[in-house]
């Protein structure tokens, strides 16, 4: 991916749905498409790719949310998409 802002906005809330879905194998592919594309966003330089913050906003709300719901396993992919993505690493 070259550019985050050739991303539709619409693109992005059909993805935010499928994290709803019942199915854990289709939410989990789609948090872990959002926590991939974040970590590509902050990891590119700013002056090739600027998103709306509402993108942005969208896709670390989405990820932090899925974090409520009782089943363990949304909890546990939401806490390694956390380290793994979210959270820059000093190299």
């Amino acid at each position: 991916m070259e550019n985050f802002c050739s991303i539709n906005f619409e693109l992005l809330k059909c993805v935010k749905e499928r994290t709803l879905d019942k199915k854990f194998k289709v939410r989990k592919e789609a948090l872990l498409g959002f926590g991939r594309l974040y970590r590509h966003y902050v990891s590119t330089p700013a002056q090739l790719a600027v998103p709306d913050s509402e993108s942005l906003s969208l896709i670390k709300n989405k990820l932090f949310h899925a974090y409520y719901p009782l089943s363990i396993e949304s909890r546990i992919l939401v806490e390694r998409i956390f380290h793994t993505c979210l959270v820059p690493i000093q190299r």
